[in-house]
């Protein structure tokens, strides 16, 4: 992670109030947000004490690129793909069996500070660039947060940041590697129902070209998964759902009765 004070800084940049030339100047100050210029009674605030809490569980995340975790919690950045994507809402579904809870919804506040501190510490990435595709983002939210007045920060923030994550409670300790199956699980069951893909994000690259589709086939997901998903089998149906082409629709979809016709194969 880089220094809190680098994160406040970008934080501010993001929501259109004046950087620090040294960030370290910010000490406990508040952000007071007003992008726009309007009239200073209308200022949003939002405390130190949001931004440095956040931080702190950030901090102490254990991480692998995009896929975050605690021993009884993950959480994984994700990415809705495909002709029926556009208007995604929220899910949430519990497995009573395996003590689990599945949420699909914008980022925490502490994964998209953990995120901008990727961003911050990339050097390949165009800063500057990159700062001013998020800012757009940033309009269209503060003026639909002003219009509903309900301006929130971690609400805010993943809409700016474009961040839509996966997350996962455990009610007893879990492995990274049984959580990940976990993910898979859940991923197939929702692109099954919903009819559209979801790719994990993996690299920077991923999260700054995004973009989205149309409707869904179905509102909600009203159960857990059951089954355990094949890696490979959930990245080809992933291609399938996300494609506009019928040959890379075609072809992916054979991949998937090639895998499971190989194993009966073997099998016998």
């Amino acid at each position: 992670m880089v220094d809190y004070y680098v994160i406040k800084n970008t934080i501010a940049d993001l929501l259109m109030i004046p950087q620090k030339e040294d960030a370290s100047e910010w000490s406990d100050e508040d952000l007071i947000i007003n992008p726009f210029g309007g009239d200073s009674s209308k200022n949003i605030v939002i405390k130190d004490e949001i931004i440095r809490s956040a931080y702190d569980k950030a901090a102490k995340l254990k991480s692998n690129q995009f896929f975050t975790n605690t021993n009884q919690s993950a959480e994984i950045a994700v990415q809705p793909a495909g002709r029926y994507s556009r208007f995604h809402d929220e899910t949430e579904v519990g497995d009573s069996v395996n003590g689990i809870t599945y949420q699909l919804s914008p980022a925490s506040l502490e994964y998209c500070i953990y995120v901008i501190s990727m961003i911050c510490d990339n050097k390949e990435i165009d800063y500057f660039r990159t700062m001013q595709d998020f800012k757009l983002n940033f309009h269209l939210a503060y003026r639909r947060a002003t219009i509903d007045n309900n301006f929130d920060l971690e609400k805010i923030l993943p809409k700016t940041l474009r961040l839509i994550t996966l997350k996962m409670q455990f009610e007893n300790e879990t492995s990274v590697a049984q959580m990940k199956k976990y993910a898979s699980a859940f991923e197939y069951l929702f692109m099954y129902k919903r009819g559209y893909a979801l790719f994990e994000i993996s690299n920077i690259s991923t999260l700054l070209r995004m973009e989205g589709g149309g409707r869904s086939r179905v509102s909600s997901l009203e159960e857990a998964p059951k089954r355990s998903v094949n890696p490979e089998v959930l990245e080809f149906y992933s291609m399938a759902l996300a494609t506009e082409d019928p040959f890379t629709m075609y072809i992916s979809f054979y991949h998937i009765i090639e895998f499971f016709l190989m194993r009966f194969t073997r099998k016998n």
